[in-house]
């Protein structure tokens, strides 16, 4: 019974770990596509613009680099709470933000909040998911974000169409406060076991910071997620160019459909034929995709 049980994807865990990355995915997403153009509405050029959006990136590569380490000698919840929170109070602090300058500040600790965030729910994750059944189980976890890269755009170009970026704003609170709730339900102790690391390997200078084996996979990441968040920051700058807006808005809800379909079974292609297959294959779509 035991094994069969640790076998199941579906459990109360998994669904209250799917919470944080599909609500913090959506705060990412809902403002990375509306702040550029908040950000020209209050004088900035498209260049600055483009600072805007990509500094939140930025923030959340500093506080990876931190919580890494962080996340064995502090604790899985406190990492969490932490960064979450920061995350959530960021989102209040653009209500008052009234010039490019201190948008670009808020937009740099918003990326720090959602970084190590991230970390911390991905960490938690890998140890809720059933291990025989972890690639199939991770790419279920991983719709969250799925979900998030079609209805976060979505979401946030209607809103603010219709009301502006102040409801955007208000958007982008209530799923932070959501997703900050969700983790607090999650009883982390049970998985964050003490002594969990190797005591008979020490670490010193940079590679107490960089993994140098996981580099190659990095890059990788980088690379390929670069021509998606460049249409990201600047579709609806570009829409508004050729009075294309609305209809715009339905690239990202067709993009979702696509890998919710795709996600599931590619982690049940990865379990039987390996990880290359599904990389080369998802690269060479990607290609002729953006092409």
């Amino acid at each position: 019974m035991v094994d069969k049980y640790n076998d199941k994807i579906f459990t109360k865990e998994f669904l209250l770990i799917f919470g944080p990355v599909l609500f913090t995915a959506l705060v990412m997403y809902i403002l990375m596509s509306t702040v550029p153009e908040h950000a020209t509405s209050m004088g900035s050029t498209a260049t600055i613009a483009g600072l805007v959006s990509g500094i939140y990136i930025f923030g959340g590569l500093c506080s990876r680099v931190f919580t890494g380490a962080a996340l064995e000698r502090i604790g899985w919840r406190k990492i969490a709470l932490i960064f979450m929170s920061i995350h959530f109070l960021s989102c209040l602090l653009y209500f008052i933000v009234d010039n490019v300058t201190l948008l670009i500040i808020v937009r740099f600790i918003h990326g720090i909040g959602f970084g190590g965030s991230a970390n911390a729910i991905v960490t938690i994750a890998s140890a809720i998911l059933p291990k025989k059944r972890f690639s199939e189980a991770f790419g279920y976890f991983m719709l969250g974000t799925t979900i998030a890269v079609g209805l976060g755009p979505f979401i946030g170009g209607l809103l603010y169409d219709i009301a502006g970026s102040f409801v955007c704003f208000a958007a982008a609170s209530i799923s932070s406060l959501l997703a900050l709730i969700f983790m607090i339900l999650i009883d982390v102790n049970k998985y964050d076991k003490e002594d969990k690391t190797p005591k008979n390997k020490s670490y010193k200078g940079i590679e107490r910071v960089i993994g140098f084996g996981a580099v190659p996979v990095s890059l990788f990441t980088a690379i390929t997620s670069l021509g998606y968040v460049a249409i990201l920051s600047f579709y609806r700058l570009y829409a508004a160019e050729v009075n294309l807006t609305h209809v715009f808005s339905w690239f990202f809800i067709i993009y979702s459909i696509c890998l919710i379909v795709k996600r599931p079974l590619a982690g049940k292609i990865q379990e039987n034929g390996g990880d290359k297959i599904v990389c080369i294959s998802g690269i060479i779509a990607q290609t002729i995709g953006l092409f």
